[in-house]
């Protein structure tokens, strides 16, 4: 009878202990019982686990870098770079443009009081630098918001007043022009040897045939009558000075040949620390895609050479560095598009991939790659007589998405792991009347393959318990649920097994020592059956206990008399 004092003790203690749960919810009792059949014995729930693939990326705190559409999960990770296509020189001559005009040049002139001084004209070409390095730079027309002409008038061997005079400043050929078609500026001097500037908006410059400046007639007009009688002779003379300056342009039209610094040609990306947040693995990643998308404002058709695309790991000098592979070669050129108008963009996108590029390599280690670096250069696409064009400050963006879906070709394996975790077996199992006890796990496997399960028995200080010479059984193969068409779970038809682990009365001692249950799921694909995880994915393991003590069955009837 004290042998069944023991048992009915033990009965009413373990519905107060066992109650316990690692993740979601207590063992459901009637599920865990299911297919045991009971003599002399008890089934307590001891917890369960239970995760998705959404859960354990959560876990991972990799919200940063962990993405899902429709279904699909995917790593992902974007950058941008603005680089400059060059620095534009448009009016680099600093030298004053400087015309002495003589109304008397060929000898002495006597002008009578109430006559005019006759207007007198010049012309010349006003150096403005353009065009000095075509190889590099041809302009052949500038829209100007806004300049300056700095101009300053002297006076030699000629007495008059700069109120006399007028200056109509005319640009052959249309090299300068202003929005209203007209091609003269007008100008009145208060001040004779004092530099004054004459505000100009919306004008065009126009250069032709590679030249380097414009063609301007400058005339003079003496707009009041003589008061007095007036000598000229050879030393009178009147001298303009002129000078562009505080140029603000809109666009430059002509052919520009790019001047990327080489520090800009190569670009590193950090993939941060995605590798120490994925599980543990070999990830033959299926269809990894990095786009390049090159927003473009600028007039000029570029051809830009990928020389290469590497990843490495950071400080690890004994990873191998991996390179995308375009045929036989490193490198690959990508067309860049140019729009059409000035005030319109253009956007190019290029897709490194598994087929362009073969960029699954790149991530097909045991050891991921944590550094993506590209290096590339620009060079024009176009005519070399096309009339390209350019803007103030140009520079070209390039936006960059890696997007790596968790689909896995033949070859890999994932390893997913969870505890049930605060178990106190060794109050339930000290009665040396007790014969043995089976661990009971019922299994739901969602994830799309069969799998590996493997359990680990923790003592207190989370040490695995480890009997060499009489071990528990502790790895099992899950069946595979039902998949649709498109290789997906059917989540109607997931698979549901039960697996009894038999504990004998010599090992029970290891699991009294159990303080927490840790498995290991270990995913493979295998041949032609790539695995396609879905955030919804999911593993549950309920675990109960049949504990078998050393009683008859007649003596059921007497535990609760006692």
């Amino acid at each position: 009878m004290k042998r069944l004092s023991v048992l009915k003790k033990l009965l009413a203690f373990s519905f107060a202990i066992f109650m316990i749960s690692s993740c979601v919810s207590d063992l459901d009792l009637a599920t865990v019982k299911d297919n045991l059949t009971f003599d002399q014995s008890l089934v307590l729930p001891i917890g369960e686990a239970s995760l998705t693939i959404s859960d354990i990326l959560n876990q991972l705190d990799s919200s940063e870098y962990i993405g899902t559409t429709d279904n699909q999960i995917y790593f992902q990770i974007s950058d941008s770079v603005e680089f400059d296509f060059r620095d534009i020189t448009l009016i680099n001559s600093t030298d004053q443009f400087e015309r002495v005009i003589k109304p008397s040049p060929n000898g002495v002139t006597l002008i009578p009081t109430g006559f005019y001084i006759p207007p007198v004209e010049d012309s010349a070409t006003m150096n403005l630098g353009f065009n000095s390095d075509m190889q590099s730079q041809r302009i052949d027309k500038v829209k100007i918001n806004s300049a300056n002409l700095n101009i300053q008038v002297d006076k030699a061997g000629i007495d008059i007043q700069p109120s006399d005079l007028k200056f109509t400043l005319t640009f052959l050929n249309n090299t300068l022009e202003f929005d209203d078609n007209t091609t003269e500026i007008v100008y009145y001097p208060t001040d004779f040897g004092v530099a004054k500037d004459i505000a100009l908006n919306n004008f065009m410059l126009n250069t032709f045939s590679g030249a380097s400046g414009i063609i301007v007639k400058i005339k003079i007009e003496f707009i009041h009558p003589l008061i007095t009688p007036l000598t000229l002779d050879q030393s009178s003379s009147i001298t303009v000075k002129m000078l562009f300056k505080d140029v603000d342009f809109k666009v430059a039209y002509g052919r520009f040949s790019p001047t990327i610094a080489d520090a800009a040609q190569e670009q590193v990306v950090d993939l941060g620390e995605y590798d120490s947040i994925m599980p543990k693995g070999i990830f033959r990643l299926s269809d990894p895609q990095m786009k390049m998308t090159i927003k473009n404002n600028i007039g000029v058709n570029l051809g830009v050479n990928l020389d290469y695309v590497k990843a490495y790991r950071k400080n690890e000098a004994d990873f191998d560095t991996i390179y995308a592979k375009f045929k036989d070669s490193n490198s690959t050129k990508i067309l860049v598009n140019a729009p059409s108008s000035y005030g319109e963009t253009a956007y190019t996108s290029y897709t490194l991939d598994k087929d362009s590029g073969e960029i699954d390599r790149l991530f097909d280690n045991v050891k991921l790659p944590n550094m993506l670096n590209y290096k590339y250069t620009v060079s024009n696409a176009g005519a070399s007589d096309r009339m390209d064009f350019i803007t103030p400050h140009a520079t070209i963006s390039v936006h960059f998405d890696a997007k790596i879906p968790l689909n896995l070709d033949s070859g890999s394996y994932v390893e997913f792991d969870d505890t049930i975790p605060d178990l106190s077996l060794d109050s339930l199992l000290k009665s040396a009347y007790l014969n043995k006890a089976i661990l009971v796990l019922n299994v739901t496997n969602g994830l799309p393959v069969e799998l590996n399960l493997k359990l680990h028995l923790l003592n207190k200080d989370n040490i695995e318990i480890v009997n060499e010479n009489d071990p528990i059984k502790t790895e099992y193969t899950i069946n595979a649920p039902a998949l649709d068409e498109n290789n997906k779970v059917d989540t109607t038809k997931l698979a549901v097994q039960t697996i009894q682990i038999e504990v004998l009365k010599n090992q029970l001692d290891d699991l009294r020592a159990t303080k927490s249950i840790a498995y290991t799921v270990n995913v493979q694909s295998s041949e032609g059956k790539p695995i396609n995880f879905e955030p919804a994915n999911r593993f549950k393991v309920r675990a109960g206990i049949f504990i078998q003590a050393d009683a008859s069955v007649d003596d059921i009837d007497n535990l609760n008399n006692e």
